[in-house]
């Protein structure tokens, strides 16, 4: 027999209607191991023999399994880490079972984690102890978007030497991340390979890379459209040095020049020689070479 809450019984089969029977212990309801004593005698002992004893019998009413198939783990939401408390819990369980404890069933950082439950019942005497599977849950690592991270400068941008530091930069770079750039500050002239490396909660979050950036410092150019020879006509011979020379020069570039002194009379080729920053700039667009001349001076 099996406990369902009904009474149970045990008798005797088999015996003649000149034998009476009386019973002691064959009859339970709750689960446990019982003797049953059946006690004969004859309806007429005048005509009839008293029949042997009876043996007495061993019965038992078994305990009672809790329907635990709808009994099942669940959780509220999607389990992944956004900073706030996630949990699972058991639910489905039959009438007169609970849930006493959880033990690993809370969680907030990002990982895999084993939930157990311990029940209890109502009724130990007569049904068997249930149990609940361990559930192993986990949270996922939360996806850091980087698809709207772009560098702050494109094949339009122009960056001109200037002597002041020059930068690029990511945008739109989600709150939860921390740049930690490579060469992205320059102050000279050149190209350059930008690196950035996203720095975040590595536990809890994983995020893509960033591409690299080729990025270029144009070198700057002189301002030379007022620089000309203090030449305009040839000299005239009076035993005296003349030179020329470059005027309106940048200060930044230094000169120094051949031929451009002379005293006696002729035609000379005078050369300017340009020293200036050529990491920086461009060549200056400054005519370095002019012919000039020292003539007989003219009597009045």
């Amino acid at each position: 027999f099996v406990y369902d809450g009904e009474e149970k019984s045990v008798s005797l089969i088999g015996l003649p209607d000149t034998i009476s029977v009386s019973y002691r212990d064959n009859v339970a309801v709750n689960a446990g191991h019982y003797e049953a004593m059946a006690t004969v005698e004859a309806i007429d002992p005048a005509n009839y023999e008293q029949p042997a004893p009876v043996s007495g019998c061993w019965w038992q009413i078994e305990k009672a399994a809790y329907d635990m198939s709808e009994a099942r783990w669940v959780y509220d939401g999607e389990l992944v880490y956004n900073g706030k408390e996630k949990r699972v819990r058991v639910e489905g369980l039959p009438d007169g079972v609970k849930v006493e404890s959880y033990t690993g069933n809370r969680a907030t950082d990002a990982g895999a984690y084993m939930a157990e439950a311990k029940l209890k019942f109502r009724d130990k005497n007569n049904f068997e102890e249930p149990l609940m599977p361990e559930c192993k849950w986990k949270i996922e690592k939360k996806k850091i978007d980087l698809s709207n991270v772009s560098w702050d400068y494109d094949e339009g941008s122009l960056m001109v030497y200037d002597g002041q530091p020059k930068e690029v930069k990511l945008v739109g770079v989600p709150k939860e991340v921390e740049v930690i750039y490579i060469d992205n500050s320059k102050i000279n002239a050149g190209t350059y390979n930008a690196r950035a490396r996203v720095s975040y909660d590595t536990r809890n979050c994983e995020a893509g890379e960033i591409s690299d950036l080729r990025w270029t410092i144009e070198k700057a150019s002189y301002e030379t459209e007022n620089v000309h020879w203090t030449y305009e006509r040839p000299f005239e011979y009076d035993g005296r040095d003349k030179s020329i020379s470059l005027c309106n020069m940048p200060n930044s570039i230094g000169v120094r020049y051949r031929d451009n002194k002379a005293s006696a009379i002729g035609t000379y080729t005078a050369k300017a020689y340009l020293t200036y920053d050529s990491d920086n700039y461009n060549e200056p667009d400054i005519d370095t070479t002019i012919d000039w001349s020292i003539v007989r001076k003219l009597d009045d």
